[in-house]
């Protein structure tokens, strides 16, 4: 039993790394940097002042609040994923619903079109933006 809850705590804990070095890897790296930092000035200054002298933190501590510092300001600031139009498309089919103009059937329907519309304006911005590349390179080849 207690080897079924490490091996499921390590996971997490792996997990959780990897979506901090993933997602924000300067704000990692820079709370890493900060709680080594951090650590040694409160060690230096320890002795000239009381608070921190009764301050008795592991590194660990001041290496986990410095990440957490860095990265929570990565998550407030995140991008909404979905255009503003195609949200308000999709508040417009929900208020057709709840005012009975149209039934649930009609708004899924509404809704499956919508989305094939927005995937195929992403595959042809990508295939344009890769059609632009190419030719790019290749001009670049030529000259």
């Amino acid at each position: 039993m207690k080897n079924l809850r490490q091996d499921n705590s390590t996971s997490t804990i792996k997990i959780a790394t990897d979506v901090l070095l993933l997602k924000n890897p300067v704000g990692t790296a820079m709370g890493i940097l900060f709680g080594f930092i951090l650590h040694s000035v409160v060690i230096l200054l320890s002795p000239f002042v009381e608070f921190l002298n009764n301050l008795r933190l592991n590194i660990v501590y001041y290496l986990a609040a410095s990440v957490f510092g860095f990265n929570i300001n990565y998550y407030f600031k995140q991008k909404k994923t979905i255009p503003q139009e195609v949200d308000d498309a999709f508040v417009f089919i929900q208020k057709q619903v709840d005012s009975g103009a149209i039934s649930q059937y009609e708004a899924k329907l509404l809704r499956q079109a919508l989305i094939r519309k927005v995937l195929e304006s992403i595959s042809i911005n990508l295939e344009s933006n890769h059609k632009t590349s190419k030719s790019q390179s290749t001009e670049k080849i030529d000259t």
